[in-house]
């Protein structure tokens, strides 16, 4: 990128944050102000008091889409999809900085939500809802979750593992290894669990809550423990 167009996506930022903070404009007035300097918006923009925009320019809108407060989206050198009926709760942070953030049709975060894919990819599906306080955190890889998926309150995603094979290496020093992670279609991950690097859970798959996911889970299974394992099959027969 070069430093003329840096500093054309800084103004358009400072700009766009200045409107979005001024206290007595209307959520949807903000969203139409905002609207103007996005790349061919679809829809209606809905924008909250306390959200923060930057990249700007590589956020593209395809739908009605709703930020309440205190939301951050930040695709500064990276690329955000926001698809129709987006809606961020209060103080859910994307950060997508030289990543990609890409959501279909219907996708909800609550209140507190995390998602870090500062130099890698998340793709969230159909209907995805993500609850209360929860993180998927990509890092160099990516997290692919499919359609119609549920994760409950406090759950983690994680892409990336701290690589401690060499006895002989301080851990700090040891760097981190990143692995992808695939969530089928259909899917029910329960409050407070751990999904670790390289895992791919199937479809129409149950993860009971306070799981610890270190292996691939195949379709239609439900799962629970440290570490989870398969208790039952959903077919039934």
């Amino acid at each position: 990128m070069s430093m003329g167009h840096l500093s054309f996506s800084r103004y358009l930022d400072t700009i766009a944050n200045f409107l979005i903070q001024i206290p007595f404009f209307s959520a949807c007035f903000r969203g139409k102000l905002i609207r103007l300097l996005l790349n061919n918006p679809k829809g209606t923009i809905v924008i909250e008091h306390g959200v923060k925009l930057f990249g700007l320019r590589n956020i593209e809108v395809r739908g009605n889409i709703v930020l309440q407060k205190n939301t951050v989206i930040d695709a500064t050198n990276g690329y955000v999809s926001l698809g129709p009926e987006f809606n961020a709760f209060p103080n859910t942070t994307i950060l997508a900085m030289s990543g990609k953030f890409i959501t279909k049709d219907h996708v909800w975060t609550a209140r507190d939500v995390d998602i870090y894919c500062a130099g890698g990819e998340i793709i969230l599906g159909n209907n995805f809802s993500l609850n209360q306080r929860s993180l998927l955190h990509a890092g160099h890889s990516s997290i692919s979750i499919g359609d119609d998926c549920l994760l409950g309150y406090d759950v983690k995603i994680f892409c990336g593992v701290h690589d401690h094979g060499a006895a002989d290496t301080l851990l700090r020093e040891a760097g981190m290894r990143f692995l992808p992670v695939i969530v089928g279609d259909d899917v029910w991950i329960a409050s407070n669990v751990l999904i670790n690097p390289g895992v791919a859970i199937g479809s129409h798959c149950v993860i009971g809550a306070y799981s610890v996911v270190l292996d691939d889970i195949p379709d239609y299974s439900f799962c629970a423990g440290i570490p989870a394992r398969v208790k039952k099959s959903r077919i039934i027969l």
